[in-house]
């Protein structure tokens, strides 16, 4: 069951529900939640690493 995991790449700027966009897609209205229908949608990103670099 390993490739069945979906990671959530969306999130609702009013509610915070995270979904994929294949729960967005379902609705067939275009971009909104598929929970409460709001349209302003947040997309998330993995956090980045910051490297440390010893000056010359």
């Amino acid at each position: 069951m390993e490739g069945e995991h979906k990671e959530k790449v969306y999130k609702c700027a009013k509610c915070g529900y995270e979904f994929t966009k294949e729960e967005m897609e379902e609705l067939e209205s275009g971009i909104i939640c598929p929970r409460c229908g709001w349209r302003i949608i947040i997309k998330l990103r993995p956090a980045y690493q910051i490297k440390s670099v010893k000056a010359l």
